[in-house]
């Protein structure tokens, strides 16, 4: 609150002259008197409300999760916990925040991508890849990290975020995904394994002062040249399966019929049965299905 120290000295200034004004009236006459009276009556006042404006400069407040960062004429020269701070006029206090920060770089397709982060892939394409991203300062860095990218008037932590988090996850992750060709992968990509190797290149890449605790990457949209070539492949890969069923299906139908068949060398009744039942199941008469010289012997139901 340092306009409320030079609103103070200011009204320190206007007390000043006023005193020197009484001062330096002659005190004889009623009038004169009135006056000197006055004017050191208005110094008095204005230096109590200078005193009051500097108790006011020296207070503030800092939220909960962050970290004040006291500076003097540009230069840190301390830190400040949660709730009141106090603090010497002419300094100023900057938070910085200790919270967990969880950022979402998300859309909804290829042309629609929204914040996703745009890669080049191992086969010359490009795609979007959302990512969520989980990340903190570590405790005791702020002030170091606000020397290195604080200045005049500037909004440290968002700088921090931008150009250094955001920044590095978009270059960690165009390092992964440039070894990654989707048309060569016949599982596909493995997301999971791909998020822990973006970690890793995001950590090395920040440094210790910034703590990367997760890093996710839900979906990727690739362009349409690239899409057409992954769908037509995995087009073959399921003609293939539906192939490789066929083949098992026709073999096990084979072994059936070659059951069958060794059955009936043994029983040929069993022949009779089916033929019975795919006559019934027709509408037919099934007594052709007996061999010569053989008597059936039916069970029908009376009417």
């Amino acid at each position: 609150m340092q306009g409320w120290f030079i609103f103070a000295i200011v009204l320190w200034v206007a007390a000043l002259l006023c005193a020197g004004v009484g001062v330096v009236l002659p005190a004889q006459g009623s009038q004169r008197i009135s006056a000197r009276r006055g004017a050191l009556s208005v110094a008095f006042a204005l230096f109590l409300f200078g005193a009051l404006s500097t108790v006011i400069a020296c207070y503030d407040r800092v939220d909960t999760r962050n970290v004040g960062i006291v500076t003097q004429f540009g230069r840190p020269v301390g830190t400040r916990s949660a709730g009141i701070a106090w603090h010497a006029p002419w300094q100023k206090i900057s938070e910085l925040s200790e919270a967990i920060q969880l950022q979402a770089f998300d859309g909804n397709s290829y042309s629609d991508h929204g914040s996703m982060i745009q890669v080049r892939l191992a086969n010359n394409s490009s795609a979007y890849v959302a990512e969520n991203l989980n990340w903190r300062l570590r405790e005791g860095a702020a002030p170091q990290l606000f020397q290195d990218y604080g200045g005049s008037n500037t909004d440290v932590f968002n700088v921090i975020k931008e150009n250094l988090v955001d920044r590095q996850a978009q270059v960690a992750l165009s390092k992964v995904f440039a070894t990654f060709d989707p048309t060569l992968q016949a599982q596909g990509a493995d997301l999971p394994k791909m998020a822990a190797q973006v970690k890793k290149d995001l950590q090395d890449a920040v440094g210790h002062d910034i703590e990367i605790l997760d890093v996710r990457i839900p979906r990727i949209f690739y362009d349409d040249p690239t899409q057409q070539r992954i769908d037509a492949h995995n087009q073959k890969v399921q003609e293939t399966k539906n192939a490789e069923q066929d083949v098992k299906t026709a073999q096990q139908r084979k072994a059936a019929n070659d059951i069958i068949a060794q059955s009936v060398n043994n029983d040929p009744l069993v022949v009779v049965a089916q033929c019975i039942n795919e006559q019934i199941t027709r509408g037919k008469d099934p007594a052709g299905c007996w061999p010569i010289g053989g008597t059936p012997l039916l069970n029908l139901p009376k009417p």
